[in-house]
């Protein structure tokens, strides 16, 4: 029986080599067996990228090149070979979204420090922010992490949860398009102002916000007769952007009925004219702490007659 040395490894070849001691040698990679397939094709199971993928196979000479007469191609193997899955780390993107009223983490990405470029692995995980509430540097959980794709089973995670608080919650538009308001003069500013609101998530409304509605523009300050412009502010959200749409504000006549006005009798002298008595007059709407005068004409319909057309 002849005792050889062990075979040297070359690294940058990938390749070992064995002397026989007498000037010859046999160089050669040792890799793992082929296996028989499901058709009874041997073949051995490689991931995208090429890399034999994880598990236990028996070894096997490959590539074998032999400058020696004391080696015969006849090459016996013994052994096996566990390939055990990659350590990697999972590493996850600043997670953001717009305002939609919930915890969930929708776009973010998680990408893998370690995994051979070409092999098909993803990450699929569950996440949530620590509140449903719009702002920045927020609190989070990416959590129940799993790895899926074509070459997952080569992989293991370095951990599967990962907390940060770095998250965004975008604040979402809200537009506030106040109404045109109309009243009859009454000596005061308008009071009340409605708006139409569109942007709210399903479930809320003006009653989701702080604050309340504070006109501006002549249409909050004018007590006459008039078309003026106004505009409103004073609501508060963390979780809405407002944009306000202004309207106007028109106040009309006021009616007045008048009452109590005659004719004062006359001699007769050939003509219609009348004149007429209005210290009984009597004024119905006039605004509180308002007065009104008037001044009047009267004819009656007929010479003839003691009647006033007013």
């Amino acid at each position: 029986m002849v005792y050889l040395d062990s075979p040297t490894y070359d690294p940058e070849t990938d390749r070992y080599t064995l002397y026989d001691n007498a000037g010859g040698s046999a160089t050669f990679n040792i890799t793992a067996a082929t296996i028989l397939g499901p058709t009874g094709k041997s073949y051995r199971p490689i991931s995208k990228s090429g890399n034999i993928i994880t598990g236990t196979y028996e070894l096997m000479v490959d590539n074998l090149e032999i400058v020696s007469n004391n080696f015969s191609n006849d090459v016996k193997t013994l052994g096996a070979i566990t390939i055990i899955p990659k350590i990697v780390t999972p590493k996850v993107s600043v997670p953001t979204k717009n305002y939609d009223g919930n915890r969930m983490i929708k776009n973010t990405i998680i990408s893998i420090d370690g995994l051979i470029e070409g092999d098909d692995v993803k990450v699929v995980f569950t996440g949530l922010y620590d509140e449903p509430t719009a702002g920045t540097d927020l609190g989070y959980i990416v959590d129940d992490m799993i790895l899926g794709g074509d070459d997952y089973i080569n992989y293991m995670l370095s951990t599967t949860q990962i907390n940060g608080a770095d998250g965004i919650i975008y604040k979402i538009p809200l537009t506030i398009d106040v109404n045109d308001m109309t009243k009859v003069y009454d000596g005061k500013v308008n009071s009340v102002y409605t708006a139409n609101y569109n942007g709210f998530i399903q479930g809320e409304d003006q009653f989701s916000l702080a604050g309340s509605i504070v006109a501006s523009g002549t249409g909050s300050t004018a007590v006459t007769v008039g078309t003026y412009p106004y505009t409103i502010s004073g609501l508060t959200s963390d979780n809405y952007t407002f944009y306000y749409l202004g309207g106007n504000v028109t106040i009309s006549k006021a009616p007045i009925s008048i009452s109590g006005i005659k004719a004062t009798n006359k001699v007769y002298d050939g003509t219609t004219l009348a004149t007429a008595d209005i210290s009984n007059v009597v004024f119905e709407g006039i605004v509180t702490g308002e007065t009104a005068s008037i001044s009047t004409t009267a004819v009656f319909e007929s010479a003839l007659l003691e009647k006033i057309k007013q």
